[in-house]
């Protein structure tokens, strides 16, 4: 990091991934900055969303936005916690004694404690969509880096859709699922 300077148009800037990689701050010291590039020196690309009109997914004939997910930290606006699959990808659920995804193989009933706990409870269902995809299916609750997520009760009241493509890095997409509706 390095002081404000007007040169450099951004707040930050990062290598994905690298040994080693970089990061560089222009003068903004704070957790949505620095999170999201120290996100990208451990090889995490930005969180998109999908939007599909009038459903929630589709393999063809959707737009996606580069920072469009509002719930992580690499997308956008705010600091909030990574999403289950960006998680995944680094190692920090579904490994080892890490807290467990569920696979879901067939239709149940699935328990699924929040995101946000320090527990061993499983995270996310994780379902195989189409050409490799996998659907993930969260509980986001206003907790530690999600605490401003308190007015939000079309997330808080539900659970959260995303899809992500295994070796495919750039592909962590929220999926509007309520099509038509605010996200």
């Amino acid at each position: 990091g390095f002081p404000k300077t007007n040169a450099c148009s951004w707040l930050g800037l990062s290598d994905v991934g690298g040994t080693p990689s970089n990061s560089w701050i222009n003068g903004s010291y704070n957790l949505k900055v620095v999170g999201h590039e120290l996100g990208h020196g451990l090889g995490l690309y930005h969180s998109h969303s999908l939007s599909c009109g009038s459903m929630v997914y589709s393999v063809s004939g959707c737009s996606s936005t580069e920072y469009g997910d509002t719930l992580d930290i690499m997308g956008n606006p705010a600091s909030y916690d990574l999403t289950a699959s960006q998680k995944e990808r680094l190692g920090w659920l579904n490994y080892g004694a890490q807290p467990p995804i569920t696979t879901v193989w067939s239709d149940g009933t699935y328990a699924l404690a929040p995101v946000e706990t320090q527990d061993s409870l499983p995270k996310a269902l994780k379902i195989a969509g189409p050409n490799g995809t996998n659907f993930y299916v969260e509980s986001r609750q206003a907790i530690g880096d999600d605490s401003s997520l308190a007015g939000r009760t079309n997330v808080l009241t539900g659970v959260v859709l995303h899809t992500y493509t295994p070796g495919t890095p750039n592909s962590s997409y929220l999926l509007n699922a309520t099509p038509g509706g605010s996200w």
